[in-house]
């Protein structure tokens, strides 16, 4: 892809490792992403997630610290378009607006990303790919 060396320094910036893939996790156990899962589940686990925060994010229990809580709830609520009120405040006043701005664009992405991934059929790793005729 060409535009990966744009692509990736964009959606690192400012969130922090641990968030960001939080947040991916989220959109993939939101939109029943098995590739994303399968891609960022050990990324996740290289920066500090644990296989339980996995778990928890993956079925959307929030047994995770406060802040892992808040992003996994904003990336669901977010992708049923909106956040309450409360929600942008606590995340603003927590992470910031830049950060903010960067969570959801980060999130539009891998929605996005999901999006296609599940119009073009694309198979998870180790699944077989459907055949057309």
């Amino acid at each position: 892809m060409r535009c990966r060396p744009l692509v990736r320094p964009a959606l690192r910036a400012g969130v922090p490792d641990g968030a960001r893939e939080n947040a991916i996790l989220a959109v993939a156990a939101q939109r029943d992403a098995d590739f994303e899962r399968f891609a960022h589940e050990p990324i996740a686990r290289s920066v500090g997630l644990t296989g339980g925060q996995l778990f928890d994010i993956r079925v959307g229990d929030c047994s995770l610290n406060a802040h892992e809580a808040l992003v996994a709830d904003a990336v669901r609520r977010a992708d049923d378009g909106d956040l309450p009120v409360l929600t942008f405040d606590e995340l603003h006043r927590t992470i910031g607006l830049a950060r903010l701005f960067e969570l959801t664009t980060l999130v539009g992405h891998y929605i996005l990303l999901a999006l296609q991934l599940r119009v073009l059929q694309a198979p998870a790793r180790g699944q077989v790919e459907p055949s057309h005729h």
